[in-house]
């Protein structure tokens, strides 16, 4: 009974991620984001969005602390964490050509599913916030059906599975 409804999550594909930590010497920039637009056709760049941490939060001022994100990472797999540093600097490079700063630390983080790919017709498949389980409730962007994929359906499904919570309480 209860694997009829998680039938459909055999539907979802985990899109791999990587997230790329720089801790710089010195600040590169004010900009808080910004991003690199690929072409469809002949993808160019690695990372699509990049985040200058020091421009966002005031832990530090004085110099940059970049992360960004390498979405549907599979291409990327057989890289180095070295080698995706490097690439990430060199992207870096296309927005500050001028930058001197040196990096003094780095992380790479390789996760293996962050969001599902979203193929066309994939929010059929999105579950509800009651499960047939007792006491077992879901949320997240892929249990909306209203919105699309994002922080946001995240959010609402957050506060609908909170309130299927409270009504079953009362």
């Amino acid at each position: 009974m209860s694997t009829d409804f998680f039938r459909s999550l055999n539907a979802f594909e985990g899109v791999p991620y990587i997230s790329v930590n720089l801790w710089f010497d010195k600040k590169i920039s004010r900009k808080k984001f910004w991003a690199l637009l690929n072409d469809s056709i002949t993808p160019e760049y690695m990372n699509l969005d990049f985040y200058d941490q020091s421009n966002i939060y005031e832990t530090r001022k004085d110099t940059s602390y970049i992360t960004s994100n390498i979405i549907y990472s599979k291409a990327y797999d057989s890289l180095t964490d070295r080698e995706i540093v490097d690439a990430t600097m060199s992207e870096i490079k296309v927005v500050f050509p001028n930058t001197d700063a040196q990096i003094t630390h780095s992380h790479v983080h390789r996760v293996p599913y962050v969001i599902y790919a979203p193929y066309p017709g994939m929010r059929k498949n999105k579950l509800s916030n009651k499960t047939p389980i007792p006491n077992l409730y879901l949320s997240g962007d892929w249990t909306s059906k209203i919105m699309t994929q994002c922080m946001e359906s995240a959010v609402e499904s957050g506060y609908r599975c909170f309130n299927s919570i409270k009504e079953g309480l009362i």
